[in-house]
């Protein structure tokens, strides 16, 4: 998959209220290193504000956890 350029917690967040789904920089913080589980409605909302499948979501978690 190639990859975009990064995109900030902190854009995230504005990324996130566009759709009505307001999480802070710290929750985002603490998806990203494991330490809250995901709500569906949320994985949806991420997926659409980087522009990707869901699935490609998943499969960046598979490889992460393979190295």
């Amino acid at each position: 998959m190639t990859r975009s350029p990064r995109v900030t917690q902190e854009d995230m967040v504005g990324r996130l209220a566009r759709q009505e789904l307001y999480l802070s920089q710290g929750q985002i913080a603490k998806l990203e290193n494991g330490l809250r589980p995901i709500n569906d409605f949320e994985l949806l909302a991420i997926a659409k504000a980087l522009r990707v499948p869901v699935q490609a979501i998943f499969d960046e978690a598979v490889l992460k956890r393979a190295k």
